[in-house]
């Protein structure tokens, strides 16, 4: 994508004077951050965060305000600054903009965000990854999303690959007994990258010196936990509390599967429910519902594309409700997409 370098420059220097301001003046901040939302982010997709910040502006007593503080003051500021760009204008203004053009064009749906699936003990190769980003980029997809089990050994690696794609908004779902000092330092080195690490592990301690790792190392980081929407909600309210113990200011909930069945609206309305009106300074997600929920807004489709072990590719259609799988990584993704999106 060929980009406007003044306006660039222009974006990056407003977004550093917020940053500051909600460290130094979290109220006049967060109209700064109105502001910059206005600037930033497709029309179509930030009309609900513009009504929802509107609103808790005017109440000085707000959580939202606490949640400001506990993000913006805590973690670095470059890469807060790097990771909002990207993921702010790259992803979600210009991206989304391209990938619609594209999506109207091929009259199939484009996925905003790709998920690599690495936590069955088989990998994709770090070359097919770096292709899938690329040709991701291609596109208009500038944000991904990476799920590493406890075994992977090759995350230096994965390093590399963000590092290249520097432009890219990354986020990471790790487990405790990864997190290393050396681990954390990289993380907010790249200024790309932003960690959800898993909660409610047996090993406590582990758990809290992880935490505390990321934290002390100013990395930007929330929590996350598995469930499944096809059983009983329950504990969400515990793991809301468990993250605000720790001092993360985000939760993120993983379904195991990626789109809800039909009738079944727990989690959804439990995490809506949340964020009109905090209680606590943790923002909650529902990760495949929040991005079904943007990929409509943007107008480019609910869906989602997953890279798995053994170099597979599986397509999502979550307005279908319908996953197909098997699907050979060496393809060109836009045929993929072409093939298994079509809107009709």
């Amino acid at each position: 994508m060929k980009r406007n370098k003044l306006t660039e420059m222009m974006i990056r220097a407003y977004v550093n004077k917020v940053i500051r301001e909600i460290q130094d003046d979290p109220a006049r901040g967060f109209q700064s951050l109105i502001e910059l939302g206005n600037k930033l982010g497709d029309r179509q997709t930030k009309r609900a965060f513009l009504d929802r910040a509107a609103k808790e502006l005017n109440n000085k007593n707000s959580v939202y305000y606490k949640l400001l503080e506990k993000t913006f003051c805590r973690a670095d500021a470059k890469l807060i600054a790097e990771f909002g760009i990207n993921l702010g204008y790259h992803s979600m203004t210009d991206g989304i903009q391209e990938l619609r053009e594209n999506a109207n064009k091929k009259g199939c749906k484009f996925p905003w965000t790709i998920f690599f699936d690495m936590s069955w003990g088989s990998y994709p190769s770090c070359e097919n990854i770096s292709g899938i980003i690329r040709q991701g980029k291609e596109l208009g997809i500038y944000c991904y999303m990476f799920h590493i089990d406890r075994k992977y050994t090759d995350i230096q690696s994965l390093f590399e690959i963000f590092q290249r794609h520097a432009d890219c908004a990354i986020i990471l779902f790790l487990y405790p007994n990864m997190v290393s000092r050396q681990l954390a330092a990289r993380i907010v080195g790249l200024k790309n990258t932003f960690v959800f690490l898993k909660l409610d592990n047996e090993d406590k301690l582990k758990e809290k010196e992880a935490v505390n790792l990321l934290l002390n190392n100013r990395c930007l980081c929330g929590g996350f936990s598995r469930y499944s929407s096809q059983s009983k909600i329950s504990g969400y309210e515990t793991f809301l509390r468990m993250a605000d113990n720790l001092g993360l200011p985000f939760l993120c909930m993983m379904s195991n599967e990626k789109y809800r069945p039909p009738g079944i609206y727990g989690m959804k309305k439990l995490v809506d429910n949340s964020r009109a009106e905090l209680k606590i300074p943790v923002f909650p997600i529902d990760l495949w519902e929040d991005i079904a929920d943007i990929g409509r807004s943007a107008g480019t489709g609910a869906c989602l594309l997953t890279v798995s072990g053994c170099d597979q590719i599986i397509v999502t259609d979550m307005e279908k409700k319908k996953n197909t799988g098997g699907i050979a990584i060496i393809r060109p993704l836009n045929g993929i997409l072409a093939e298994y999106l079509n809107r009709n």
